[in-house]
């Protein structure tokens, strides 16, 4: 299994995207009523400075998941996050499956 490599940047609708590696919250409550739970952030996306933070200490198919679910953000940000999700789930998915890995 390889690391993730640490790309610094991204054209993503040919405009130049920076992408940091930081720690970043733990996490916070969404829901309401017994439907609330944790959720962890692994990733963020900030349209105004266009830039993708990616929390660094994640397993190689987490930070796969978390990269693409964090570029769909900024392809498509008017897109609710269930959509985003989803666009995630299946399209990692079949990467991993196709065996997309990082190299050292």
């Amino acid at each position: 299994m390889g690391k993730p490599r640490k790309i610094r940047n991204a054209i993503i609708k040919n405009q130049k995207w920076l992408i940091k590696w930081q720690k970043l919250q733990e996490g916070y409550i969404i829901g309401k009523g017994k439907k609330r739970e944790y959720v962890a952030t692994l990733g963020l996306c900030d349209w105004e400075d266009k830039t993708i933070y990616i929390n660094p200490r994640q397993s190689e198919k987490e930070y796969l998941l978390t990269l693409l679910h964090e570029a769909c953000h900024s392809l498509f940000r008017k897109s609710s996050e269930k959509t985003i999700a989803r666009i995630e789930k299946e399209l990692g998915d079949i990467l991993w499956r196709a065996g997309c890995r990082f190299k050292n």
